[in-house]
């Protein structure tokens, strides 16, 4: 008995702190009643602060989440979850508006990285257009998704609204 009870008060230092039904098992009993019979302050302050553990860990969540979203590259919530080790839904559910001020952020930063690279794009278009025509040749689309060997992310309509300004330009 005197065994048992260092064991449990080993078990009360262990980090991070197990709950009751794990020492149970790890001790060889099929139920908490003998522990809870004959150590009741034990088990008592070994649940408490199995409990204690998981509120602090969940407040500790919503720290880190604040703290990625204070972060100077944006993240999805998915990768977040990852970086926390848990569901990206689970978070959703816990922490709605710090999830949906992630997940608003990281939409927002992909809307604008993708306003510059079409702007880029554009612009490698209309210098393309232009150095084609210095060239001699008529910068049609064709000829010049073929010298850029793509679209440079932008659609073939998007193109064309391009050029066409180009050639106006150019009183083609």
């Amino acid at each position: 008995m005197e065994n048992l009870r260092r064991k449990l008060e080993e078990i009360l230092l262990e980090e991070p702190p197990p709950t009751l039904d794990e020492v149970t098992e790890r001790l060889g009993y099929r139920a908490n009643t003998f522990l809870r019979q004959h150590y009741p302050d034990l088990v008592r302050a070994i649940v408490q602060r199995h409990s204690k553990s998981r509120k602090d860990n969940f407040r500790s969540l919503g720290h880190k989440l604040r703290a990625i979203l204070q972060e100077k590259q944006p993240v999805s919530l998915r990768a977040a979850a990852r970086r926390l080790g848990r569901n990206p839904s689970w978070l959703g559910t816990q922490f709605p508006e710090i999830s949906q001020a992630i997940t608003k952020r990281y939409r927002l930063f992909l809307a604008k990285q993708s306003r510059q690279m079409k702007k880029q794009g554009a612009a490698i278009i209309r210098a393309t257009a232009l150095e084609l025509h210095s060239n001699g040749q008529y910068p049609s689309l064709k000829r010049i998704v073929r010298v850029l060997g793509g679209a440079q992310g932008l659609r073939g309509e998007e193109i064309g609204e391009i050029l066409t300004r180009v050639r106006r330009k150019l009183k083609l």
